[in-house]
């Protein structure tokens, strides 16, 4: 049981860092997106 607690927390640690990084890559993804090269087989869009 002790190690399921470690998981739940070691999980939850991780998915916080990500939410909390939000704001800063958020503004950021439309541009870096569209300037991708995207492969000859890509889909349109």
């Amino acid at each position: 049981m002790k190690h399921l607690f470690k998981l739940i927390g070691s999980v939850v640690l991780c998915e916080l860092v990500g939410i909390a990084s939000t704001p800063f890559t958020l503004a950021a993804i439309p541009n870096w997106y569209a300037a991708l090269t995207k492969p000859s087989f890509a889909p349109p869009n």
